[in-house]
Order: C-alpha cells, then structure tokens, then sequence
C-alpha cells in the first residue's frame, strides 16, 4: 500500500511539471463569502527535482474586481507534503497550497496567501 501511495504522489508531481496558464481566480474569505475576479494576467511554472519532493515555483496574477485588486508575485522553493499539499517557501515566506483537482491539463490550486482567505486558481498546462 505505501509504494503504490508514493507512485502517487510521484505522478502528481510529474503532472505537476511545466508551465501553467491561470485562467480564473477567486478568493474564499472564511466568512464563506466568495470574492469572484477578473483575471489581467496569471501563469504558474513548476520545476521538479525528479529525485525528490521538492522543487522550484514562479507563481504570479493580477486581478481586480469592483472592490479590490489582487496582485501577487513569488519565486521559491516548494515541497510536496502529501498527494494533494504543497508548500510555498522563500525567505520570510510561507505559503500553504493544496490541489482540489489535478489533472494531465488543468488543475485548481487552492492557496492561503492572506489569513482570513483563500485564493483558488484554476490553471491550464501550456
């Protein structure tokens, strides 16, 4: 059963591998209220160390709605913590990540960028 967990986890990675398109973002503010936005731009690259859990991420989008504007820019680290979390790291950050859904071309990545929210990003391979 443990093998078969890490091939899993293997796999994901490699789906994970590459340059992403996002092409939604949301945020979920834990009141249960949902902040819908309208994407300018957004791309994700993911680079694996095939040998490890570990690996490189540049994730960055602009969006804005009627009340708010959402800009974010990271290049750092990140380790796969299990089959569906990751985490962000740079020096004096730390972000934590999980994917709802992951497939070969699209994915959604749910991030905790800011403390009462959830930022989710629907992105596309390329």
């Amino acid at each position: 059963m443990f093998v078969f967990s890490c091939d899993k986890e293997k796999q994901s990675r490699k789906n994970l591998d590459g340059v992403w398109e996002i092409t939604s973002y949301e945020e979920i503010i834990y009141d249960g209220t949902t902040e819908k936005f309208d994407l300018d731009s957004g791309m994700a690259i993911f680079t694996i160390d095939k040998k490890s859990k570990l690996g490189t991420v540049e994730i960055q989008w602009n969006a804005d709605n009627a009340m708010d504007t959402s800009i974010f820019n990271f290049i750092g680290d990140f380790e796969q913590i299990s089959l569906r979390d990751l985490q962000f790291r740079a020096p004096n950050q730390i972000y934590d990540c999980g994917i709802n859904r992951q497939l070969k071309k699209d994915m959604i990545l749910e991030m905790v960028v800011n403390p009462n929210r959830k930022s989710v990003l629907v992105l596309k391979a390329k």
